[in-house]
């Protein structure tokens, strides 16, 4: 069996998945992870993080991109408007179909570009991430998402300075598909508490920002698992006695409602029952959870 953390393999300096400007398009390696020190393409959970950076910028944002994203350039721009902030955006390229990857490319002196491969599950898409980011804090970004306005990470970055806190996490707008600006309800996540963890309750987590010595101590997420590693993650994390978890009570990310039915079927068969396998592992929840936060994953979707 599949161990749940292999052996950590060290990593190799990053080669840019870019090129200077005015030049063509970088072929896309045939093994993206071999750029990565590790050639079979699929890397092992945060074998060494980034080397130390001369300067340190205080967020590091890791957004995985999977296939054909049109959605991605209204994701890299609601990074890039963020003020106040000093923020580094990793972007991981799993398998984008060629118009995705332009869309990428045209960002590539704004952005860091880490090659990873189509057959990347979700955890390995953000070790990879994890691995060339620098940030005091982290926080997880999907390429469908954006912030919700452009002093989400300054707010982030104010809660932190004040709160004794280890991660803090907030809110979501549920937008339209097609319209970001169209808001058609708001996603109330509440306060934490260790009753609803011991529900299945875990943040999502687009809007939690987690302290980079926390990232580091919980190695990274899990490559066996397609669609529960982020609640496995954050599981993994709220299990910690001394983690301390912050909530800041207005929305940071704007999530689109409505995916294609056919991705929503596909993830409602397979997601809960990996999610069971993290309820039993951590010894969460139970069968009445489960269905409680599948329910509230329904209504979000529609």
């Amino acid at each position: 069996m599949r161990s749940f953390f292999p052996t950590p393999t060290p990593s190799a300096a990053l080669v840019p998945a870019t090129s200077p400007a005015g030049a063509k398009s970088p072929a896309r390696s045939a093994s993206p992870g071999a750029h990565l020190g590790d050639p079979a393409g699929v890397l092992s959970p945060l074998g060494q993080l980034a080397d130390e950076p001369r300067h340190r910028p205080q967020v590091s944002v890791v957004t995985p991109v999977f296939g054909h994203c049109p959605t991605v350039l209204a994701c890299l721009e609601s990074v890039a408007a963020q003020t106040g902030v000093d923020v580094e955006h990793v972007v991981v390229d799993c398998g984008c179909d060629e118009a995705t990857f332009a869309r990428i490319l045209s960002w590539r002196h704004r952005i860091t570009v880490v090659p990873g491969t189509a057959r990347d599950t979700f955890g390995t898409a953000y070790n990879r991430g994890l691995l060339h980011s620098h940030g005091e804090f982290v926080g997880f970004l999907s390429g469908t998402q954006a912030y919700a306005h452009e002093g989400v990470l300054r707010a982030v970055c104010d809660t932190f300075a004040v709160a004794e806190a280890d991660a803090l996490y907030g809110d979501l707008l549920g937008v339209a598909q097609e319209d970001l600006n169209h808001v058609k309800r708001s996603l109330l996540i509440g306060p934490f508490s260790r009753e609803r963890v011991a529900w299945g309750w875990a943040p999502p987590l687009s809007a939690t920002f987690i302290r980079r010595h926390w990232c580091e101590r919980v190695k990274g997420m899990s490559t066996e698992l397609q669609l529960a590693a982020p609640y496995d993650y954050l599981v993994r994390l709220l299990a910690q006695p001394a983690f301390r978890l912050c909530y800041l009570n207005q929305p940071l990310v704007r999530r689109r409602l409505r995916l294609r039915w056919r991705e929503a079927l596909r993830r409602l068969a397979r997601q809960p029952r990996e999610e069971w396998r993290v309820m039993r592992r951590h010894r969460v929840g139970g069968l009445g959870s489960l269905a409680w936060k599948n329910l509230l994953r329904i209504n979000h979707l529609l």
